[in-house]
């Protein structure tokens, strides 16, 4: 995920990027596996819970996937 690394650079803390990088995977994908959370986590070296926590939080993130109808 070459965003997320770009991402990571363009923000002053980790921490920033977050919202962000969880953005540009779901803007891609139309929702956030499990599997992505880890590779934000990864890319921008925080705990996988901490990315979780964030995705939870907030109700514009979806951590399944849309139904087709």
């Amino acid at each position: 995920m070459a965003r997320i690394h770009e991402m990571a650079r363009l923000y002053p803390s980790s921490r920033s990027a977050v919202l962000p990088a969880l953005w540009a995977i779901q803007d891609e994908l139309a929702y956030l596996p499990a599997w992505s959370l880890e590779v934000v986590a990864t890319e921008l070296g925080l705990l996988p819970a901490d990315v979780e926590a964030v995705s939870s939080f907030y109700s514009m993130y979806f951590n399944h996937q849309p139904g087709r109808h």
